[in-house]
C-alpha cells in the first residue's frame, strides 16, 4: 500500500523586466492541505518608500476545484505601515483569499517599482519556500540590448528551506547583466584622477601614525549621514570643497571624511591612492564597484583605511569589505588586492554576571555585557533604527524571564569605542532542587540562549559573516559568603561549513551551550 503525500507548488512565476525600474511579477500556487490554506492564503509584500519603493497594480484572485474565479476586492487590499522612524518607512501590503480551500490555486499579480532604476546587477531569485514548476524571466525585445546573461524559462526548481546561518547568496538567482562598456584601466584612470582632483593642493596636516589618523577623523569629525544620537549633524550642512574644509568646520559626508584621512596620510608621506571594493572581477563595470576605500602602500602590499564608517572598531573593515577585492585605483592602471578578514578576537562579546544565590533558589545581581569589533558594529547599526524603548524591550528579548531594571547602555553612539551594556537581574527559580540541597548551575548566559543549530540535518552550507569569539564569566555568592566563578569560552573562527561538515560544527555548539553545566550545591536553609 502506497501513502502518495500531496504538498503546495508554485505551478508558475514570472517576472518581466521593464525600464525604468519596473519589475512585473505573476505567481500561481496550488494548494493541497488544509496545512497549506492557512500558510499561502494570506500574502503580506514588504516595501520601503524611504528607499524609493513601490507596488502597484496588485490583483488577486482564488481559482476553486471546480474552476470557479473568485477575485479579491480591492477595498480588501490593505496597505499598511509597519514601522516609521522620520524619514524612514516600512509598508507592507498585504490580503486574504476568498472562499480558498484544499485543492484551490490562488494567484495574485503585482508590479514592484524603483524610482532610482533597477539594481545593476539585477539579481531575480529563482526560487521559494515551495518546489516551483515553472520559472520564467522575459525581458522584452526592445531592452534585450541593456542586458546580457537571460536565461528566461526554468523548471522544477527544488524549494529553498531557510536554515540559520544560510549564506546570503545560497538561493538560485538569475543575474541580468549591463554589457560592459569600458576597461578596468580606464576606470583606474578616472578614479585616480578625480581623488587627485577632490584632494587639491591646500595642505592640512595632524600628528599620528595611520591608525591614529583614521580614528583621528573617525572621532573627531561629525558624519552628517548618521544618525544616532552625538552624531545626528544638526541642519543642512554645507559642502566641503576640500579636506582643509573638512577638518576646519569638523563635519563631513564619508566620503569627505576619507579624503581628510587620505590627505593628512599624504602629508605624513605615505603613498596614497583611492580604492573601491569590486562586487565581480570578471565585469569591467562601474555598476559592479561597491564602497570606498583608501589605501595606503606598504613594503608588504597596501593597508586599507574606511573612517568615513563611524562605527567600526579600529583597525577593521566593513562588514561588505572583509574578504572582497579592492581595485585601488592608481595613475599608472588598476591594481587589485585581497582585503583582510577580521579574527575572532577582535569580534569579541564578554558577558559577566555577579549573582547572589537566595534561599529560595532565585539569584539576584548584576550583569555587563561588552561587545568589540563587528559584534559591537550590530549593536550600533541596530540601536540606531530603534527608539530607546525599543532598545530596552529588544534586550529583554534577550534574557526571557529574567527582571532586567536600572539599564544603562553606553558608546551607542561613540564612534570606535566598544558598546557597554549593564543592568540588575533577578531571576526566579534559577536553582534545581533535590530533598536537601539546591543546586545554582554556572551557565547563567545559556539559560536564556536558544540553540543555534536544532536541526540535526543540513542541506545548505553554514556560512558565518566573521569571526568572532565569547567569555562568558559567572559569579554566584551563597548566603554565607561561599562563592563559585565559572567560565567559558568559544571561538569561532572558521567561516563557511559545507553540509557534510554540518556535524561537526552542531557538536562544537552544542558543547559551548552545555559548558557550565557544573552546578554551585548549597545547603537548603529553613
Amino acid at each position: 500500500m502506497f501513502l502518495l503525500l500531496a504538498f503546495a507548488e508554485v505551478l508558475f512565476w514570472g517576472t518581466e523586466v521593464q525600464l525604468p525600474g519596473q519589475l512585473t511579477h505573476v505567481v500561481r500556487i496550488a494548494l493541497s492541505t488544509t496545512a497549506d490554506v492557512q500558510t499561502y492564503g494570506v500574502v503580506v509584500l514588504p516595501y520601503s518608500p524611504s528607499r524609493g519603493e513601490s507596488l502597484l497594480g496588485v490583483r488577486a484572485a482564488t481559482v476553486l476545484p471546480n474552476g470557479t474565479r473568485i477575485p479579491v476586492p480591492a477595498d480588501a487590499i490593505f496597505d499598511t505601515v509597519v514601522w516609521q522612524r522620520g524619514e524612514r518607512e516600512h509598508r507592507t501590503v498585504s490580503w486574504a483569499f476568498s472562499s480558498v480551500e484544499p485543492g484551490a490555486v490562488v494567484e495574485y499579480e503585482y508590479t514592484e517599482c524603483h524610482a532610482d532604476g533597477l539594481a545593476q546587477p539585477l539579481r531575480i531569485p529563482l526560487q521559494r519556500e515551495l518546489p516551483v514548476r515553472s520559472r520564467e524571466v522575459s525581458v522584452p525585445p526592445g531592452l534585450l540590448s541593456h542586458y546580457r546573461n537571460c536565461e528566461n524559462c526554468r523548471t522544477h526548481l527544488p524549494a529553498y528551506r531557510e536554515e540559520p546561518d544560510a549564506p546570503a547568496d545560497g538561493r538560485a538567482v538569475l543575474e541580468l547583466i549591463h554589457p560592459p562598456e569600458t576597461s578596468w584601466t580606464a576606470i583606474a584612470h578616472e578614479l585616480a584622477a578625480q581623488f587627485e582632483a577632490e584632494l587639491g593642493a591646500e595642505p592640512v596636516s595632524a600628528p599620528g601614525d595611520l591608525t591614529a589618523l583614521a580614528e583621528l577623523c573617525r572621532t573627531r569629525i561629525q558624519n552628517v549621514l548618521y544618525r544616532t544620537d552625538n552624531l545626528t549633524f544638526r541642519g543642512t550642512p554645507e559642502p566641503n570643497r576640500s579636506p582643509a574644509d573638512t577638518w576646519r568646520r569638523g563635519y563631513g559626508t564619508p566620503h569627505e571624511i576619507n579624503l581628510l584621512f587620505a590627505a593628512l596620510a599624504r602629508a605624513a608621506g605615505h603613498e596614497v591612492s583611492y580604492a573601491r571594493v569590486v562586487n565581480r572581477q570578471d565585469l569591467p563595470d562601474p555598476s559592479q564597484l561597491a564602497s570606498e576605500l583608501i589605501a595606503v602602500r606598504q613594503r608588504d602590499g597596501y593597508a586599507f583605511f574606511n573612517p568615513g564608517v563611524p562605527y567600526l572598531s579600529p583597525g577593521i573593515l566593513d562588514l561588505d569589505e572583509e574578504g572582497r577585492t579592492a581595485l585601488v585605483a592608481t595613475p599608472d592602471g588598476p591594481d587589485f588586492a585581497k582585503l583582510p578578514r577580521s579574527t575572532a578576537s577582535q569580534n569579541r562579546t564578554e558577558r559577566t554576571a555577579e549573582l547572589r544565590a537566595l534561599p529560595d533558589g532565585s539569584v539576584q545581581g548584576t550583569v555587563t555585557l561588552t561587545y568589540t569589533g563587528h559584534a559591537a558594529t550590530l549593536r550600533k547599526r541596530r540601536a540606531e533604527r530603534q527608539t530607546p524603548d525599543e532598545r530596552l524591550a529588544a534586550l529583554r528579548q534577550e534574557f526571557p524571564g529574567a527582571q532586567i531594571e536600572h539599564v544603562v547602555m553606553e558608546n551607542l553612539a561613540l564612534p570606535a569605542a566598544p558598546v557597554r551594556i549593564s543592568f540588575q537581574v533577578a531571576v526566579s527559580h534559577y536553582a534545581d532542587r533535590s530533598p536537601r540541597r539546591l543546586f545554582f548551575p554556572g551557565r547563567f548566559f545559556a539559560r536564556f540562549a536558544v540553540p543555534r543549530f536544532q536541526n540535526t540535518k543540513r542541506t545548505q552550507p553554514v556560512e558565518f559573516p566573521f569571526a568572532f569569539s565569547v567569555h562568558d564569566t559567572v559569579t554566584i555568592v551563597a548566603p554565607s559568603g561561599d562563592q563559585r566563578v565559572f567560565q567559558r569560552d568559544f571561538k569561532q573562527e572558521q567561516l563557511w561549513y559545507p553540509p557534510e561538515e554540518f556535524q561537526y560544527l552542531r557538536k562544537e555548539w552544542a558543547t559551548f551551550q552545555d559548558a557550565g553545566r557544573e552546578v554551585f550545591p548549597m545547603e537548603r536553609l529553613h
